[in-house]
């Protein structure tokens, strides 16, 4: 514990350096240990030591044996993070397609899936992610507002204007007073 502390000090202060021997010997005593895998695998990159967090991260997947676990919805999440950092944006929507069908309320991951599936242009895949978004009750970087705007927004590009106007007026009933969602729903011909 003390160890994976001063890893975490170190690597919240930007020192990649300092991070990784602790933290290499706080797995080295317990390699199986989700809580000295992500840190490590986190100081990687930070390093961007991108090859030695692959190595890591898919020594601890397939340690799982296939099994759909929060655990690997981390470590599948920490996997697109790298292909994000490599550039490689179709391995990165399928490692956070993978993390979000191994644990769909982890909302850091849906997020980071309802973005990237958007940037891409994979616009029903963005819009099932925001919908299962507005039903996570843990944290989420996208509020249930947001998720039903965006969603409005999506119905909008694919000229579902019926559908954009339900979604945008959910977003409403979320958020009544978010000044973007009044500028959708005027922009749809609604009235605010």
């Amino acid at each position: 514990e003390l160890l994976r502390r001063a890893g975490a000090i170190f690597a919240s202060e930007g020192d990649s350096g300092a991070a990784i021997p602790p933290l290499r010997e706080a797995f080295r005593i317990d390699p199986s240990s989700p809580a000295a895998i992500v840190p490590l695998a986190d100081a990687y990159l930070l390093a961007g030591w991108f090859d030695d967090a692959v190595t890591l991260l898919d020594e601890a997947i397939a340690a799982g044996k296939g099994r759909r676990t929060p655990e690997q919805c981390v470590y599948l999440h920490r996997k697109a993070q790298v292909a994000d950092a490599t550039g490689n944006r179709d391995d990165q929507l399928a490692f956070l397609l993978e993390a979000h069908n191994c644990n769909k309320k982890n909302g850091l991951v849906a997020a980071d899936l309802a973005n990237v599936a958007e940037t891409l242009g994979d616009l029903d895949l963005a819009a099932k992610t925001l919908r299962t978004i507005t039903l996570i009750d843990t944290d989420c970087p996208i509020s249930r507002g947001e998720a039903f705007l965006r969603q409005g927004r999506i119905s909008h590009r694919q000229g579902d204007d019926k559908s954009a106007k339900m979604w945008a007026r959910r977003a409403k009933r979320e958020e009544p007073d978010s000044a973007d969602i009044d500028e959708f729903l005027t922009e749809l011909g609604e009235r605010v």
